[in-house]
């Protein structure tokens, strides 16, 4: 049963105060999911450099992949995080001052995307050595 007496509050409706503060809100959460990329990322590193140096190439490879699996879905979550971020930053653009190009045009969005596909990239590159370079204990002393 609809409500007679009551008004649905549109976009344009919502004070400028209330969108910057969905934003900063809304942008808190992104950077703090960036900040988490790499601490999903340690303990998958840890387990690969485990199971390598046991000499598990498969397993070994397999916790690579699921580390690439696991920043595919990051950099996913975190593109969509940009995208909502970048929305509510268009709309509040004109009442912000303006603080010229980012260095080297690297804006937040793209410095975001980035930390997942670094690790991505690494952990290629870790499946990569899981058959190709086969772990050698170097004995210290006799």
């Amino acid at each position: 049963m609809a409500c007679s007496g009551c008004k649905k509050t549109t976009m344009t409706e919502l004070s400028k105060d209330k969108l910057a503060y969905l934003w900063v809100e809304h942008s808190n959460k992104m950077w703090r999911t960036v900040y988490a990329t790499p601490i999903v990322a340690v303990p998958v590193i840890a387990g690969w450099f485990a199971l390598h140096s046991e000499g598990e190439a498969t397993f070994a490879f397999l916790t690579a992949f699921l580390g690439m699996l696991l920043m595919i879905v990051q950099w996913a979550i975190i593109t969509r995080m940009a995208q909502f971020d970048g929305a509510f930053l268009s709309i509040l653009e004109a009442a912000l001052p303006d603080f010229g190009a980012p260095i080297l045009r690297l804006n937040g969005k793209l410095l975001a995307q980035s930390v997942p596909l670094i690790l991505l990239l690494i952990f290629f590159l870790l499946a990569i050595v899981s058959f190709t370079f086969p772990f050698v204990e170097t004995g210290g002393g006799s």
